[in-house]
């Protein structure tokens, strides 16, 4: 009621205001009429307003109420005439900010000569991935044991030049790595360090690294006469091991489920452990003449393997291990001769 009162006032002293200037509004400043209006409808109003309002307090109040009834209609035109496109735009930042990228934070230590820091582990969920060449001030050196085993959010990992070792187990089990960068400086890769890894088709190895090379995505000595690591992500059912291999290392085709066969040459010296543990598509492979050292386990489970020998049985050299064919996949000896 006191609001209404006010206002009836209000716009009563304004029209009075407008008789009195009447034709006055061609004579004198127009940005002083203008001016001079405001404050003229104020006071008269506020004159008229204490007779029927007992107190100051409730003026006051009154007053505040008008204010806050202004504010209202006003902060009302302005969300209703604002571009919807502005609005849209307000609503995704909003939206942005309720759901903030996911971070990645790496653990590090000292290493054992405290020039320079380690990986040890990390926080969050990382994807890609690039390790950082420092840390507060100080080279990466080397990315510890275990470090990475078993994160299935890595698909992509590069390791900066600095660091020299990559420890055992380090991505063990990263079952969504894709591919994996290896910086010029990494000297030593540790057993089982890109083990089962089943999603892996691709090992790039720096052109200036001078223990590894990558070829065709696969990871080997520099000199080329080790197979260290082939990805068992790729999808091919056939592989030729390259002329210069002489060694195939423990674990290289561990856990390769799409290689139905492997082509050995006479070059082929040495079959490492474990090397085609798990190879469960694997049926045919022949050894050629040319292993003299076999290792336990070369061949364990691989269920659906016959293996062809080159060599006759009495032929064996004594340097093969009595658990070469542990689980006893068929043999074919002198298959030369048995075709």
């Amino acid at each position: 009621m006191k609001g209404k009162l006010l206002k009836f006032f209000t716009i009563t002293a304004s029209l009075l205001m407008s008789v009195a200037l009447g034709s006055c509004g061609d004579k004198g400043d127009k940005g002083n009429s203008s001016i001079a209006g405001p404050s003229s409808v104020t006071e008269s109003s506020s004159v008229e307003s204490s007779s029927e309002i007992e107190s100051s307090g409730e003026s006051v109040e009154t007053s505040s109420e008008i204010s806050s009834e202004t504010l209202s209609e006003t902060e009302s035109e302005s969300v209703e005439s604002a571009p919807e496109s502005a609005l849209e735009s307000s609503s995704e930042i909003v939206s942005e900010e309720e759901q903030p990228e996911e971070t990645c934070e790496l653990i590090y230590a000292l290493n054992e000569t405290s020039d320079g820091y380690i990986v040890t582990g990390y926080n969050g969920t990382p994807t890609d991935l690039v390790i950082p060449s420092t840390y507060e001030t100080l080279p990466v050196t080397g990315i510890d044991m275990y470090a990475f085993e078993n994160c299935n959010s890595l698909t992509m990992v590069q390791i900066p030049n600095g660091v020299i070792s990559v420890g055992g187990y380090a991505f063990h089990n990263c079952a969504n790595l894709v591919q994996i960068k290896i910086g010029a400086g990494v000297t030593t890769i540790e057993r089982y360090a890109i083990y089962e890894c089943a999603s892996l088709t691709n090992i790039v190895v720096d052109e200036n690294n001078t223990a590894y090379q990558s070829i065709d995505g696969n990871l080997y000595t520099k000199e080329g006469m080790t197979l260290v690591q082939y990805a068992i992500g790729k999808t091919d059912t056939s592989f030729t091991l390259p002329d210069s291999v002489t060694t195939i290392g423990d674990d290289a085709f561990a856990y390769c489920t799409n290689l139905t066969e492997v082509h050995l040459h006479n070059n082929v010296k040495t079959i490492g452990y474990w090397v085609f543990t798990f190879c469960s598509g694997l049926t045919k492979i022949v050894i050629p003449s040319s292993v003299q050292t076999m290792r336990d386990y070369a061949f364990y489970r691989c269920d659906n393997l016959t293996i062809y020998c080159e060599m006759a049985a009495a032929d064996k050299p004594l340097t093969w291990g009595s658990k070469w064919n542990f689980t006893q996949s068929p043999v074919i000896w002198d298959c030369a001769n048995q075709a």
